[in-house]
């Protein structure tokens, strides 16, 4: 079969060919020297035989090559940046994964990544609906948010009474008839000492009254997703079928790689 231009794989693999490899102590950082774009990958599971197979480098340098070549794909699928960066750099991956082996139909590449952005930005807009359309009809992939309000009242009240009746007396006479006579705090009840010269004692009654009232509101709020983004990007590929499809259609409808009739 006859060759008319150059293919995504080549492309990719010169693009990595030409990517700066730093070897550090404990990572291996590999960036892009025009775009300034990088990856950094632990030392310990990363092996430079990985940069010669396809798989490994379509899954993590594809997105990058592709992003380096282009000034905008639109990609506002929700108002969440981290969302959208992990959506298109998994449509980009899959798009490069799909015409991998196909050829470009420029011969010179740069007027086919001027192609491929006027493509993008035509159809981009009307995929992101699509895809929004899928997302609000699964309700537990957005954005929820809540509100919680209490309030709550106290009120106390107490009484108390209370009678003190504290008597001492002290004799150093025999006389008898020497008496003294002291009223408790109960009306009905008297102490009488017989020989003595000092009494003392004290009587009183206590009254203690007591009213305590509280309130109390409190407010709070939360904001949460059901699924983290991996979980809802790895959903989302089991119905990639119905929607990468139709843009590799449209891509292939708008002449971007060489086709055999």
């Amino acid at each position: 079969m006859s060759k008319y231009t150059v293919s995504i794989a080549e492309m990719l693999s010169a693009y990595v060919g030409n990517l700066n490899v730093y070897e550090n102590e404990d990572s291996v950082e590999i960036k892009d020297p025009l775009s300034n774009r990088k990856m950094i990958f632990p030392i310990a599971e990363f092996n430079f035989f990985k940069l010669s197979n396809p798989n490994f480098v379509i899954k993590n340098f594809g997105p990058m090559w592709l992003r380096s070549k282009l000034t905008e794909v639109p990609h506002k699928f929700t108002d969440q940046d981290d969302i959208n960066d992990a959506i298109i750099d998994k449509f980009l991956e899959t798009f490069i994964r799909h015409f991998y082996e196909y050829e470009i139909s420029r011969e010179n590449p740069m007027a086919w990544f001027v192609s491929l952005e006027a493509f993008f930005q035509e159809h981009m807009p009307f995929w992101i609906m699509a895809y929004q359309k899928l997302m609000i009809e699964n309700l537990q992939w957005t954005t929820r948010e809540g509100e919680t309000t209490g309030n709550a009242n106290a009120n106390a009240n107490s009484t108390s009474n209370s009678k003190d009746d504290n008597t001492q007396a002290s004799a150093d006479i025999p006389q008898n008839d020497v008496t003294w006579q002291f009223d408790s705090a109960d009306p009905a009840k008297t102490y009488c000492f017989n020989y003595s010269t000092a009494v003392s004692g004290a009587k009183g009654e206590n009254n203690t009254t007591a009213h305590t009232t509280s309130d109390q509101n409190t407010k709070s709020t939360s904001k949460g997703r059901d699924y983290t983004i991996a979980q809802l990007i790895n959903q989302l590929q089991g119905y990639s079928n119905g929607i990468y499809l139709e843009m590799f259609q449209r891509a292939l409808a708008a002449g971007l790689f060489m086709t055999v009739f």
